[in-house]
């Protein structure tokens, strides 16, 4: 009887470990993969106290997360809490650089995945005011000689600070011993107009493209070594100096300057060209690019038409080309110490021009059109190798002042007779020998000097200016005159 009773439990037994197992092995596996939370708590990471936690669309699968003003994110922890049973790469808790977005890619159970995109963006700061901008400015020019009571009640009375409804619109801080402009100085958006020559600036922050406002900008005389490609974005800018700078270079990206410049000085820099896209600056009026060491002018300066005052003295140019007299608003025109070999014939075509130095050159001929410039009234043409004038020079009538001494000419032509305007006529340190009777008819002739030639005698007709017109000559000793 007691084995009857046994085998039945046991029997029991095995049949229900049976029922149990096949349960297990039918069960189907998750296939949930989601992204729950993620929150980048502040006690692994080291932004303000309070945790971050992130907006996670599930439709797009994308994970968005705004870090506070000035956060660090290249090196962050996250806390990322998942579907049950799925595992997740890269996993939760680990660093992260979030300067780029990163991709997590979350397996279910059963072995399908999601990938979600987590990028993250940093909170732009909050505006500082003009005062606070300018206070930032002082600080990092401890040197500087700005004379700012920084605690002062009111910035208005900063030394060279012009205030505008508690904005500032000019500022005046030349010969400071400035050496940094800070990037927060491009917050001052409102500031028009900026002197900050004679100083020890060398390069401009990115940030300078926040001064939308500019309208002047006087930087001169600072080391700067580079065009500065900031200044791109001042859309207003009307008057530029970058003079006295140790600037080498004129980059291409200049055609994209302010289409409202109007005056722009490059005087006493280390250029030795000028980029073809320099002709793009049609809005110019008044160019300055003296004392640098430029041997050529590219062909699109014609195109700079409405110029009316161009110096370019003190450098090295050998010839200037043809596009240069398409400049015809020219009034003033300055090429003194050049290497210049000749004019282009087409130089007549200049005729607003009032005043023309081409002095200390190595001019041998004028160009006969030079008496198409019919309003010239200054020329000078000393220290150069002319043997003769052309004979259109008598057409100049309006003619009041020519410095032509230090040439190799050898007479005066009677069509000096017809220069009916002239006051001042210099022909010193030359080789004339003989002297026109025509000059004689200049009734409003005040100085004629005619020093250091090889003359023995002047015609009357001259010498009675003298006594005529109250006019000055200037001879050597020995020099007579005669009928």
């Amino acid at each position: 009887m007691k084995k009857k009773l046994i085998l039945p439990i046991f029997t029991l037994v095995i049949l229900s470990c049976s029922k149990n197992d096949d349960d297990t092995l039918t069960s189907p596996l998750s296939n949930e993969k989601q992204i729950i939370a993620l929150i980048f708590e502040s006690i692994n990471n080291s932004f303000p106290s309070e945790s971050l936690t992130a907006n996670i669309d599930q439709t797009n699968n994308k994970v968005t997360v705004e870090f506070p003003s000035g956060s660090d994110i290249s090196n962050v922890v996250p806390t990322i809490t998942i579907s049950d049973k799925a595992v997740i790469s890269p996993k939760s808790n680990e660093v992260i650089n979030l300067s780029n977005s990163i991709k997590y890619t979350v397996t279910a159970e059963d072995g399908s995945s999601q990938e979600y995109l987590l990028e993250a963006t940093i909170k732009e700061p909050e505006p500082l005011s003009d005062r606070e901008i300018l206070t930032i400015f002082y600080n990092k020019n401890p040197n500087a000689s700005l004379n700012w009571d920084v605690h002062a009640n009111s910035f208005s009375s900063w030394e060279g600070v012009t205030v505008v409804n508690n904005r500032v619109t000019r500022l005046e801080l030349q010969n400071k011993k400035i050496t940094e402009i800070p990037p927060e100085f491009g917050g001052l958006d409102a500031l028009e107009k900026l002197f900050i020559y004679n100083n020890q600036i060398t390069d401009l922050p990115v940030e300078f493209t926040g001064l939308t406002n500019m309208e002047t900008l006087n930087l001169a005389n600072n080391n700067l070594g580079e065009f500065p490609m900031e200044l791109v974005a001042l859309k207003k800018l009307k008057h530029l100096s970058l003079a006295e700078n140790q600037i080498k270079i004129v980059p291409t990206f200049i055609e994209n300057l302010s289409n409202e410049l109007i005056l722009f000085s490059l005087d006493n820099n280390e250029l030795t060209t000028l980029p073809e896209e320099f002709g793009a600056l049609t809005s110019l009026l008044n160019l300055s690019i003296t004392n640098n060491k430029l041997t050529s002018l590219p062909g699109t300066i014609g195109n700079l038409n409405k110029v009316y005052q161009l110096n370019l003295s003190g450098n090295d140019i050998v010839e200037l080309p043809n596009e240069f007299t398409n400049m015809v608003d020219l009034e003033i025109v300055n090429l003194e110490y050049n290497q210049l070999t000749s004019l282009p014939e087409s130089i007549g075509n200049l005729k607003k021009v009032t005043q023309l130095q081409v002095n200390n050159n190595e001019l041998v001929l004028l160009p006969e059109s030079i008496g198409n410039i019919n309003n010239l009234q200054y020329l000078y043409i000393e220290f150069n190798k002319i043997i003769i004038f052309p004979n259109g020079i008598g057409s100049l009538s309006n003619l009041k002042y020519m410095n032509a001494s230090n040439n190799q000419l050898v007479f005066v032509l009677e069509e000096f007779g017809k220069l009916s305007n002239l006051v001042t006529l210099d022909l010193s340190s030359n080789i004339i020998q003989y002297i026109t009777t025509e000059l004689g008819n200049l009734n409003k002739l005040k100085n004629l000097f005619l020093t250091n030639n090889q003359l023995t005698s002047i015609p009357q007709e001259v010498c009675d200016l003298e006594t005529n017109n109250g006019a000055n000559i200037y001879l050597d000793s020995g020099v007579v005159c005669i009928n």
